[in-house]
């Protein structure tokens, strides 16, 4: 019987491969024949399996978690909590976050769907929740935007034009709740083209009766609903929505409010942004941007009234300090990182405000600069939560800015 075996044994190498012999008693094994080895796996660990077989399976668990928690740093959610105090407002709470996913990610750009929030509320019963989305369809053939806010929060009335006194200044109360949705279709390579629907209701609740603001009300409405539909074009060339090291992004909108939109105020609007950025050294960038708005036509709700100053262009002036139909501003920021998780900014802004664009060429130049701390809350996607402090050259006074990602 067991040289049966054996004939039978010295047979099977022409039906299966040699490693399937392997492991057979020596005395079953028929003679080596000439270039023929057998593998030795050898031995097996107290589990009964091969060694090399649980390392491999090991190392490529190891890949897939690290793969996971890759894609985990891709999304995720930011939040920092605020308390702060001022004669204005008294004890106000509350906070801003960010929900980001990344979208797509090519060799030259990585685009990350979003929705960031900002609610504050204050003792006196003043309430500011602005909220934005952004999200990116078909591999960014497609590009939707939206914005919803409500406020009740207090804001000062300096007059009309750059001449402006600061001691002009008149506290009011304005109720705002507006929304905006767009939506855009890549039409060439980086150049995005569509529609926007912005409506919302505006109502000026506090204001003295017998000030300068009441003055220009006498020629313009104190609330009322307003609608309005428009062209929007962009061209992004950014290499990361979130925070761009490299490219540029252009926008280009004009609106238009009319009564064929159940508006009741008519007025038109034009808007260009142009945003730069440079890669430099020391992984730092340099950024700088250039502002247009203007109202064409009509009287728009004060809210929609061109303004220089708030906390991301013009920094250093006081909001909405300088008001007319048309407000004109370029701005330039270094950003470098430190050490560990802290950077550092410097930043310059020049701009004006004039009733017409004809005798715009800054004849009346507003100039303020500042400095930054920023704390990155989320590394792979440097996401940064900023405190800057600005200055005007008209005004000695610091103002101090805090929210998360960049200023532009």
């Amino acid at each position: 019987m067991r040289y049966s075996l054996v004939f039978l044994l010295m047979l099977l190498p022409g039906f299966a491969g040699a490693d399937e012999l392997c492991g057979l008693p020596p005395e079953l094994l028929p003679p080596p024949e000439s270039g023929q080895k057998c593998y030795d796996p050898g031995p097996a660990d107290e589990t009964g399996k091969d060694p090399k077989q649980v390392t491999d399976l090991e190392e490529k668990k190891k890949e897939e978690e690290k793969k996971e928690e890759e894609k985990d740093k891709d999304s995720g959610i930011v939040a920092f909590p605020i308390a702060f105090y001022t004669s204005d407002t008294s004890f106000g709470f509350g906070g801003t976050a960010i929900l980001f996913k990344k979208s797509y990610e090519t060799a030259e750009e990585k685009r990350s769907d979003s929705f960031t929030t900002v609610l504050f509320y204050t003792l006196n019963n003043q309430i500011l929740n602005a909220n934005a989305g952004t999200l990116y369809m078909d591999d960014g053939n497609f590009k939707a935007n939206a914005v919803f806010v409500v406020s009740k929060y207090p804001d000062e009335f300096y007059g009309i034009g750059p001449d402006s006194g600061w001691d002009d200044g008149e506290k009011y109360t304005p109720l705002t709740i507006r929304g905006e949705v767009s939506f855009s279709a890549r039409l060439w390579e980086k150049i995005y083209g569509g529609l926007t629907v912005l409506q919302g209701y505006h109502e000026l609740m506090q204001y003295d009766r017998d000030g300068a603001l009441a003055d220009y009300l006498r020629e313009n409405r104190t609330d009322g609903f307003f609608s309005g539909l428009g062209l929007l074009f962009t061209r992004d060339s950014r290499d990361n929505s979130l925070y761009p090291r490299t490219g540029a992004v252009t926008t280009f909108s004009v609106l238009s409010f009319n009564r064929l939109l159940l508006s009741d105020y008519t007025f038109s609007t034009l808007l260009f942004d142009h945003r730069q950025y440079h890669s430099l050294p020391l992984d730092s960038v340099i950024a700088w941007q250039l502002h247009l708005n203007s109202v064409l036509t009509g009287k728009p709700p004060l809210p929609y009234l061109p303004a220089l100053g708030s906390q991301n262009l013009m920094r250093g002036y006081p909001q909405n300090r300088y008001r007319d139909r048309n407000f004109m501003a370029a701005q330039v920021e270094w950003r470098v990182p430190i050490w560990w998780r802290f950077g550092a900014v410097v930043f310059a802004g020049l701009g004006t405000v004039k009733g017409s664009l004809d005798d715009y060429l800054f004849t009346d130049p507003k100039f303020a600069a500042g400095a930054g701390l920023r704390i990155t809350l989320s590394k792979k996607n440097n996401i940064n939560f900023r405190f800057d402090f600005g200055m005007s050259a008209e005004r000695p006074y610091l103002k101090l800015y805090f929210n998360l990602l960049e200023a532009f």
